[in-house]
C-alpha cells in the first residue's frame, strides 16, 4: 500500500538530514510515521509545505519526503 501524507511543516528527522532549519511542532508527524513504517509492504510519502526556494527530494528512514514550495509573499 501506498501512503501520500500532506504536512504543514518539515518534519524534524528530513530537516536534520539536510541541515535546515525549521519549526519544532509536530513531533506527533515523526511519531505515526514511525509506527507507520512497521507495517510490512507500506511505502510512506510525506509532502512537506515549504518556501518555493527550498527544494528536497530525499528519503530518510525509510520514508519519502519531498517539498511543496509555495510563494509566502503571495495571497489566496
Amino acid at each position: 500500500m501506498k501512503i501520500l501524507w500532506t504536512v504543514n511543516l518539515v518534519p524534524m528527522d528530513v530537516a536534520d538530514h539536510l541541515g535546515i532549519q525549521t519549526v519544532v511542532l509536530g513531533g506527533w508527524v515523526e511519531s505515526m510515521a514511525a509506527r507507520l513504517r512497521k507495517f510490512e509492504g507500506l511505502e510512506l510519502a510525506i509532502a512537506c509545505k515549504t518556501e518555493k526556494d527550498n527544494k528536497f527530494d530525499t528519503v530518510v528512514n525509510g520514508v519519502r519526503y519531498f517539498s511543496m514550495g509555495y510563494d509566502a509573499g503571495t495571497s489566496l
